[in-house]
């Protein structure tokens, strides 16, 4: 699929790129600091469930590009960027559950089902096991993100 001739995934790629770099480097500073726990609140679950539609949006677009390329040397992006979309899908879930465990959310609701999962996700070790979690999905999603977008420009600039 093509816009004015330009294939959809170039357009949505830097979008979805952004965000998936922002997102993993915002819940990182959530990981380390109170304060920002504090101030993003909410907002960090809603941009993790944008930036995982984002990157399926740009991983289904660089699938359709794939399938008209001639260049048989895309399939090591394309993998890539599968694990990066991949990466960020478990950023996503586990920025959720970070945030029903944080502390400002275990009294600021009333319906008891999300009081009692609160109080389950902030307890000692499943507390711990989803901040290992949200520093390792943010990292693989970082790492992941900059590996895809390396051989993509390395396919478009080399040739």
């Amino acid at each position: 699929m093509t816009f004015n001739g330009i294939p959809f995934h170039p357009l949505f790629v830097h979008f979805g790129v952004c965000l998936m770099v922002l997102f993993a480097l915002l819940q990182l500073v959530m990981v380390v600091s109170t304060k920002a726990r504090v101030r993003v609140g909410v907002f960090l679950p809603i941009m993790g469930i944008f930036t995982a539609l984002m990157a399926l949006i740009t991983k289904q677009t660089g699938e359709m590009l794939g399938e008209v390329t001639t260049d048989v040397n895309w399939r090591p992006h394309g993998e890539l960027g599968d694990l990066a979309a991949g990466a960020t899908l478990a950023l996503c879930a586990v920025s959720i559950l970070y945030w029903l465990g944080s502390e400002k959310i275990s009294g600021a609701y009333n319906p008891r089902l999300v009081q009692a999962s609160a109080r389950f996700l902030s307890s000692g070790i499943v507390r711990t096991l989803i901040v290992v979690a949200a520093v390792l999905a943010s990292l693989a999603t970082l790492v992941l993100t900059f590996m895809a977008g390396h051989t993509g420009a390395g396919l478009v600039w080399t040739n």
